[in-house]
């Protein structure tokens, strides 16, 4: 089996949950790791999770100070045909800055 490696952006959008690894168009998508900076000048609490379009499954949920960096080395898959994704949100506002991610992983083609 081949993969074509892909990569993801973003910011969160204080407590409204954003997308960090899209549904891919066919096959599995295989996120290699998710990094998440805490850039805002306060603590930050962010939870990432597993959505199938109809119930959420936390993967974690933490607390970050100002300046630290959460990276998620785990493996995980996100199936094609559905509505699945991995998505991140703040449990409050931010003061000043949203917090970038960035995701790698690896489509099956």
């Amino acid at each position: 089996m081949a993969f074509t490696e892909g990569q993801s952006a973003g910011t969160t959008n204080n407590t409204t949950a954003v997308t960090v690894v899209s549904t891919p168009s066919s096959g599995y998508r295989v996120v290699k790791c998710m990094n998440f900076y805490n850039k805002d000048t306060a603590n930050a609490t962010l939870t990432v999770e597993y959505y199938d379009g109809s119930t959420a499954y936390e993967i974690c949920k933490i607390t970050l100070s100002a300046g630290d960096v959460l990276i998620l080395d785990e493996v995980y898959v996100v199936p094609s045909g559905g509505t699945a994704v991995i998505r991140c949100k703040l449990s409050g506002t931010v003061t000043t800055n949203q917090l970038p991610f960035v995701a790698t992983y690896g489509d099956s083609t």
